[in-house]
């Protein structure tokens, strides 16, 4: 496991790096500067798809790029808890609303997308090199469905306005909520467990009254949700299995 380039003279803040191979993986480095750093950090992405080192000043690269090849058996690690991509092509299964679907090619002629709850299937029509974006499209605004119900539900609790939805795919959060902005989800909710994405809602919800951490902003998430500590628990054992599931992008 050998990094196969040094970084490039005059790297600018976040320019690509060089290559890092890990057990016959190549996974790009990407450098960055922080002021504030008071030392070499390390980070791999959600994905599995690179490698984040982030040093105090331009000047410690050299350093940096020492510091990831120390690192190398901690990165393969995190690696494998990631685990290999799985694709949204016929063939796949993957979790939705926490019960496993398996994907199938649909009959000539059909929707993109049709969604056989009882048979716990995903039929998609089209080309296969279509099948990944169309059920990544048809996940997100299912996603985007399920959030706005229960975000409605958990601001009518707390006589709240209901704000502006947003979903996206951010590697490191679940939900984001800003004082004057929308809330944000991932769309990635939509694989977990039905009371996971609910505790998600009721989390950025709460923020709307509460915009901290403190002891009433808890107690207003569990009067809005029951399953707090079990949802919790859920991101934090299995949150990280919903990254390697679509193609890499």
């Amino acid at each position: 496991m050998a990094v196969k380039s040094s970084p490039r003279a005059g790297q600018g803040r976040g320019a690509e790096g060089p290559v890092l191979n890990i057990e016959g993986r190549d996974i790009p480095l990407r450098f960055k500067v922080h002021a504030r750093a008071r030392r070499i950090t390390l980070r791999v992405d959600a994905h599995g798809s690179a490698i984040t080192v982030t040093a105090p000043s331009r000047r410690a690269f050299g350093d940096a790029l020492a510091f990831a090849e120390r690192e190398r058996a901690w990165i393969a690690r995190r690696l494998e808890r990631i685990g290999a991509r799985i694709p949204f092509l016929p063939g796949n299964s993957f979790p939705l609303r926490g019960s496993q679907t398996v994907i199938a090619a649909a009959p000539k002629g059909s929707a993109p997308v049709t969604f056989d709850e009882a048979a716990s299937l995903l039929l998609v029509s089209g080309r296969v090199e279509h099948a990944d974006r169309r059920v990544r499209d048809f996940l997100t605004e299912l996603a985007r469905r399920d959030l706005k119900v229960r975000v409605g539900v958990h601001c009518a609790a707390l006589s709240l306005h209901v704000p502006q939805l947003v979903v996206r795919d951010p590697k490191a959060r679940w939900g984001s909520c800003s004082a004057n902005g929308p809330l944000s989800f991932s769309w990635r909710l939509i694989m977990a467990p039905e009371y996971v994405l609910d505790y998600v809602a009721a989390h950025e919800v709460a923020h709307l009254a509460e915009m901290n951490h403190s002891p009433r902003f808890h107690t207003l998430v569990k009067s809005l949700t029951p399953r707090v500590r079990c949802a919790e628990a859920w991101l934090k054992e299995k949150g990280h299995l919903l990254h390697r599931y679509g193609a890499a992008r």
